[in-house]
This record gives structure tokens, sequence and C-alpha cells, in this order.
């Protein structure tokens, strides 16, 4: 059994391809805490590039702070609006690709 057959077969795999396909419209408890240590190590990131660039820590991490809790609240207000419309719920894969690309533009800025 080859790397390729045995990773595209797992039930991980799965659940990318179609990540609403077990119906529970939810995160389990460690899908949670992977999610929570990847916010985190990002925050983690962006404190160390504040330093670096001689932000003041307290105003910058009231202001993100700030800025992250009002785009999450803004965020599921539209979530929840738009969950509805069949058109939306077809753009799941959208944030993934946005990221992924993110990714790789950083990477070529980098080289």
């Amino acid at each position: 059994m080859s790397f390729a057959y045995s990773v595209s077969s797992s039930k991980f795999c799965g659940r990318l391809r179609s990540p609403t396909s077990t119906g529970r419209g939810s995160l389990l408890p460690g899908e949670a805490l992977l999610l929570g240590i990847a916010l985190s190590l990002d925050a983690f990131g962006a404190g160390i590039g504040a330093a670096l660039v001689g932000f003041p820590a307290v105003p910058t991490a009231i202001l993100i702070a700030a800025a992250s809790g009002m785009f999450l609240w803004a965020g599921m207000r539209i979530g929840f609006l738009a969950s509805g419309l069949r058109w939306v719920q077809r753009l799941t894969v959208l944030p993934g690709i946005i990221l992924i690309a993110m990714g790789i533009f950083k990477l070529m800025q980098a080289s």
C-alpha cells in the first residue's frame, strides 16, 4: 500500500473533502483545541513581529483584542445570516483556498 493511497483513503481526508458530511454542525473538542492552538501560535507570531518593530505592548494587545473580538462577532453574525443561502453553502472551501494563497504569497515575498 502506498503512502498516497493510505492518506487519501483516511477518514481525515474524507472530512477535508466534505467537512459537513458528519452533519454535526459543530466542532469536536479535539478540533476546537487544534484550532485554538493554531490561532494562538498566529497571535504569538504577530506579537513577536510587533515587538521587533517596536510597538508598545499594552496598547497593541488591547487594540488586537478589540479588533479580534469585533471581527469574530461580525463574522458570526454574517455567517448566521448567510448560512441559509444555498450558493453560500457551496463556498465552504473558499476560506481554505484564501489561506493557502496567502501563505504562498508570503513564501514568494520572503525569497
